[in-house]
């Protein structure tokens, strides 16, 4: 009886923490990239922008803007590859997220 319980008591937790790193992976593949600054949003006085994002692994050189309102001017990608600076432009129609 004691040997049922302790079985099923190492079964549920391999289980908690199988169904925990299941649902904290996908945060860890997305929190290595960083782009800076963190906040800028829609209204601000300047609308130009420079965004400098980073990854471990290498950032690759093309930038797709998939919200309406933002134009990428100009893209640079210095020696270390694991760095891309993005000029953007917030135009008048930007919507905030």
């Amino acid at each position: 009886m004691i040997q049922v319980k302790q079985n099923n008591m190492r079964f549920s937790l391999l289980r908690l923490l199988i169904t925990a790193f299941i649902l904290t992976f996908p945060f860890i593949i997305y929190a290595q990239i960083q782009v800076y600054p963190t906040h800028w949003w829609v209204g601000m006085k300047n609308k130009s922008l420079q965004l400098m994002i980073h990854h471990p692994d290498g950032v690759p050189n093309n930038i797709t803007v998939k919200q309406n309102g933002i134009v990428v001017k100009k893209i640079f990608q210095p020696e270390n590859k694991h760095y891309l600076f993005v000029d953007i432009e917030l135009l008048p129609t930007a919507k905030p997220g």
